[in-house]
């Protein structure tokens, strides 16, 4: 396509990620120059305009590499010894509005290369070896309420300083992670390796098995997690057991049942036309 006129006038950087969020777009990267205006390594620029808006968070160290936003947090993934005045290393997670911090990690002894946010989970991969006192080579799951550490250990590479998760993707409960590494879990996978979440088994998965409608955990008591939908899902709709409709809502990845009485109900996701696209049960404890 054709070049547009839009120019942010960044003349610093380099950009090394970036995200579109409304009437906004968050830039990630080095010592930024914006219209003349320092903004150091993430910016906040106005999406029509181009301009830089007042959205800070005074990050100092060296870079951000990362970015992702998951409904009103930005998450940024770094290298950097302070954000807000206050000393942080790696990750954190600020208001999309204000900047102001909602939570941090413990230091990782390495650079975070990459993120990404589901509605419950936070995955960082980079070039580390442990998150403060913890060994957690490559990659880590965080908590999206407070940043708490999983106990999950992936186990990818071999502590090699020359080894390091550079990219991952996650939908739903499938999480696929690239990079420059050779085993994982025990297992031989160069440079790419996947995993089902909610069940942590490792490898690979096959496409029809990534594609294959999900839902976790089952039984469940309050927020139910749902992937792979379907490309033509607009809606979704729970039954009870009676076949009455107790919640309906435009398809998302997560659904709130916690005010629903015990019992067995079954979720549809709809096509434009009302149509059932996928189907399953689940027991609300």
């Amino acid at each position: 396509g054709e070049l547009s006129t839009w120019d942010a006038g960044v003349s610093n950087g380099p950009v090394k990620s970036i995200c579109v969020q409304d009437d906004a777009i968050f830039l990630a990267g080095g010592y930024f120059i914006i219209g003349g205006v320092p903004r150091p390594m993430v910016a906040k620029l106005d999406r029509t305009t181009g301009s830089l808006l007042p959205w800070n968070a005074h990050f100092i160290g060296d870079e951000a590499n990362s970015l992702a936003i998951q409904d009103t947090t930005v998450w940024v993934g770094g290298s950097w010894d302070s954000v807000q005045g206050s000393q942080a290393r790696g990750v954190a997670s600020l208001d999309i509005s204000t900047a102001g911090i909602e939570c941090t990690i413990d230091e990782p002894d390495g650079a975070v290369l990459s993120l990404s946010v589901s509605p419950d989970r936070v995955f960082v991969g980079g070039g580390f070896h442990s998150l403060g006192t913890e060994e957690r080579v490559f990659a880590a799951l965080l908590s999206v309420a407070d940043c708490v550490l999983d106990t999950t250990n992936f186990g990818v590479g071999d502590n090699s300083p020359a080894h390091q998760i550079m990219a991952v993707g996650m939908r739903g409960d499938l999480l696929v992670a690239g990079g420059y590494f050779d085993t994982e879990g025990g297992n031989t996978h160069h440079n790419l390796a996947a995993w089902w979440l909610d069940e942590m088994t490792i490898g690979m998965p096959t496409w029809e098995e990534a594609l294959t409608f999900r839902i976790w955990p089952n039984p469940c008591g309050h927020d139910l997690f749902l992937s792979a939908c379907g490309h033509d899902a607009v809606s979704m709709k729970v039954a009870n057991i009676l076949g009455e409709v107790v919640l309906a809502m435009p398809v998302q990845l997560s659904v709130n049942i916690g005010g629903l009485p015990v019992g067995i109900y079954s979720i549809q996701i709809l096509s434009s036309n009302g149509a059932c696209l996928n189907t399953a049960r689940f027991l609300k404890e």
